[in-house]
C-alpha cells in the first residue's frame, strides 16, 4: 500500500510512522468529557423541577381548597400510583424514556387545570390519571439517568444528587409562588392556570432538550419486556436484603412532614418543614459525590444514624420536655436537620444502588422501588393515625438499626 502511494522508501515509511503519532486516527480513542451525559441530567432535573414546582402547591392546598373531596382526591391518586408502578417498566421500555416522560407529564398539566373549575367527576379523574402518569414519570427518570451514567459509572452519586438538588428546589419555589399568588387575591382559577402552564414547561423541556439514550447490550435483558418483571422483583434475594431501607426512608418521611407536625407549636410547623427541604436541596449534590468518592457504606450509615438520632431526640422532647421551651424548640430545629439529612443519604443511596445492584433490570427495580416506597408511606400514615407516637417511633429505630446491619453486611449493599 505504500509503494502504490508512492512511498517506495524507508525513510519515508518512518516519516509517515512518526505522522501518525501526532494525528489521531480512527481507531484512536477520543479522550472523552469527565462529566459525560451532564447536560441530559440537567436537562432531565429542571423538567422536573418545572412540573414539580406546578404540582407541590396544588397537592399541599388540595384539602384545604376542597376539603373531604381533597382527601380522597389525594387518596386515590396514591393508591393508583402505587398499583401501577407495577406495570410501568413494560410501558417505558416500548414507549422510550424521552417519550414517556412527555407523555407522563401532560398529565400533571391536566391535573392543574383541573383545579380552575372543580368537580367531583374531575378532580376524582385528573387524579387517578396523575396517579397513572407518577409511575410512568419515575420509572422513566430512573432509567434515564441511570443510562447517563453508563459512561461514566464514577459519577452514578453525582448524576443523582445533582437531580434531586434542583427538584428539592421546586418545593421551595412552588410554596413561595402560591403565597405570592394568594397574597395578593390572584382568582383561584387563575392561580392552577399559571401552574398549568409552568407544569407544560416541563413536558416539552423533556421533549425538545432530552436525547434518546440505551443501555449498553452488555447491560440489557429482554426480560424488561415481562409485564410482571416488576412483580418477580420481590424474589431477588438483593431487593428483599434494601428492602428495610425502604421502609426506613418511606416512615420517617411520612413521620417528620405529616405525623409529626400536628404534635409541634402551630407557629414552628412552617419553618421545621422547610428547613427540611432546605437540608435536602443543599446536602444532595454533596453526598451524592461523598457516595462516588467513599462508597455506599459510609453514606447508608450516616443515613440509618441521622434518622435514629432524629427519632431518639423526638422521642424524648415527645416524653420528657414541654413543647414551648426555646430548649425544646432548638431540639425540634434538630431533629428536623438530622432527619433531612438521613432522608437525603437513604434517597440518594438506594437511587446509586438501584443502578448498581439491577444493572439487567433497571427499569423494573426502579419502578419496585417506587411502588414499594408509595406503599409504605400511606401505611406509615395510617400508622400515626391508629398507633401511638411511640411505638411508631420504636419500629423506624428497629428499621435504622436493621438497615445498618445489612449495609455492612453485605457487599453488594456497599460496594460502587
Amino acid at each position: 500500500l505504500k509503494m502504490a502511494r508512492g512511498f517506495p522508501g524507508e525513510d519515508e515509511a518512518r516519516e509517515e510512522e512518526k505522522i501518525g503519532d501526532v494525528v489521531p486516527t480512527l481507531n484512536d480513542e477520543i479522550p472523552r468529557s469527565k462529566y459525560p451525559n451532564i447536560r441530559d441530567v440537567i436537562a432531565i432535573s429542571f423538567g422536573f423541577f418545572f412540573i414539580f414546582t406546578a404540582y407541590y402547591p396544588v397537592q399541599s392546598f388540595e384539602t384545604s381548597f376542597n376539603k373531604d373531596l381533597g382527601f380522597w382526591a389525594l387518596a386515590l391518586l396514591y393508591f393508583t400510583y402505587s398499583i401501577s408502578c407495577l406495570f410501568s417498566a413494560p410501558i417505558v421500555h416500548h414507549l422510550g424514556d424521552r417519550t414517556s416522560l412527555f407523555v407522563a407529564s401532560l398529565f400533571y398539566f391536566v391535573f392543574c387545570v383541573a383545579h380552575t373549575k372543580v368537580t367531583p367527576v374531575t378532580l376524582l379523574i385528573s387524579s387517578t390519571l396523575v396517579g397513572f402518569s407518577a409511575s410512568i414519570l419515575w420509572t422513566a427518570n430512573g432509567t434515564y439517568i441511570s443510562k447517563c451514567c453508563f459512561e461514566a459509572p464514577h459519577n452514578t452519586g453525582f448524576y443523582f444528587g445533582l437531580f434531586y438538588s434542583i427538584i428539592r428546589g421546586s418545593g421551595v419555589v412552588g410554596g413561595i409562588l402560591m403565597s405570592v399568588l394568594l397574597h395578593y387575591q390572584v382568582p383561584l382559577w387563575l392561580n392552577f392556570a399559571i401552574l398549568g402552564s409552568i407544569a407544560l414547561l416541563g413536558s416539552f423541556t423533556f421533549l425538545l432538550t432530552l436525547r434518546p439514550k440505551s443501555i449498553p447490550k452488555n447491560h440489557s435483558s429482554d426480560e424488561a419486556q415481562n409485564h410482571f418483571d416488576t412483580i418477580l422483583m420481590v424474589k431477588d434475594p438483593k431487593m428483599v436484603v434494601i428492602m428495610p431501607i425502604f421502609i426506613l426512608l418511606s416512615t420517617s418521611r411520612i413521620f417528620f412532614l405529616a405525623n409529626l407536625p400536628p404534635l409541634l407549636p402551630l407557629e414552628m410547623v412552617g419553618y421545621l418543614v422547610a428547613v427540611f427541604t432546605f437540608v435536602e436541596l443543599a446536602l444532595s449534590l454533596p453526598i451524592g459525590w461523598a457516595i462516588d468518592k467513599t462508597g455506599r457504606g459510609l453514606v447508608i450509615t450516616c443515613g440509618c444514624l441521622s434518622t435514629g438520632v432524629a427519632l431518639l431526640l423526638t422521642c424524648l422532647v415527645l416524653n420528657v420536655f414541654e413543647l414551648d421551651g426555646p430548649f425544646e424548640n432548638g431540639i425540634f430545629f434538630a431533629i428536623y436537620i438530622c432527619g433531612g439529612l438521613g432522608n437525603t443519604c437513604l434517597n440518594i443511596y438506594i437511587n446509586v444502588s438501584m443502578r448498581s445492584m439491577f444493572p439487567m433490570q433497571i427499569g423494573p427495580a426502579f419502578a419496585f422501588f417506587r411502588c414499594y416506597t408509595s406503599a409504605a408511606t400511606g401505611l406509615g400514615s395510617i400508622a400515626g393515625l391508629y398507633f401511638s407516637t411511640n411505638a411508631y417511633l420504636i419500629s423506624s429505630g428497629v428499621f435504622s438499626l436493621i438497615s445498618i446491619i445489612f449495609g455492612f453486611t453485605f457487599p453488594s449493599l456497599k460496594s460502587g
